[in-house]
């Protein structure tokens, strides 16, 4: 299971961040599309040095030499930085199959949206499960790509029979915070969550 961090900052997202490291989150994606290189060094380095190989930076790549990050996600705001060290895990966003066939060059592959969007209303499926299981049967999908969009803890039994290697969530983790503010609640639903992925 992958976690995308929200878009804002708020606050004790660190502590949160480190919780979710340390109770056993592979892969944190941080995404912040319109932050500033100082707010994500200090998101950074408030969190635990032996944790940060896990993280994957969306923007200021340049992060990655400065703090030991593992990996950067390609997207349409940052193409790759040839600056950025050698050793990172790479991956990139698509939003159809023909993409994933044209992008074998990459660690692994987000593929959306797979269910209507919790984070972005409106933003509709654009995958039925019949076209995903017959990419499943053509590899398509495989252990490399990862579903995004509308995950939750009652379809995750899907996404595993459709072939992927796993899940990246953003709205079934954050979206309820930002309403009750319950870092138990938050907890729960990760653990929750977590517990679904027993094939990964």
């Amino acid at each position: 299971m992958i976690v995308i961090t929200h878009d804002t900052f708020f606050s004790d997202e660190s502590a949160i961040l480190n919780f979710l490291l340390i109770r056993g989150l592979k892969i944190l994606h941080i995404r912040k599309p319109k932050s500033s290189i100082d707010e994500v060094r200090s998101l950074i380095g408030k969190i635990h040095e032996s944790l940060r190989p896990q993280i994957v930076l969306h923007d200021h790549y340049e992060l990655a030499n400065e703090f030991n990050i593992g990996g950067i996600h390609l997207n349409d705001r940052n193409g790759y930085n040839h600056k950025v060290r050698e050793g990172l895990t790479i991956s990139r966003s698509c939003h159809s199959l023909k993409e994933v066939l044209i992008s074998k060059e990459y660690d692994y592959l987000f593929l959306s949206p797979i269910f209507d969007s919790i984070s972005k209303p409106g933003y509709r499926s654009a995958f039925p499960i019949d076209r995903l299981m017959r990419a499943k049967n053509r590899k398509v999908i495989n252990e490399r790509i990862i579903a995004l969009g509308g995950i939750t803890q009652e379809n995750v039994y899907t996404i595993r029979e459709c072939g992927f290697g796993g899940i990246a969530v953003l709205g079934a983790i954050w979206n309820q915070f930002f309403i009750d503010k319950s870092y138990t609640e938050l907890r729960r639903r990760y653990e929750a969550l977590k517990s679904s992925c027993i094939w990964l």
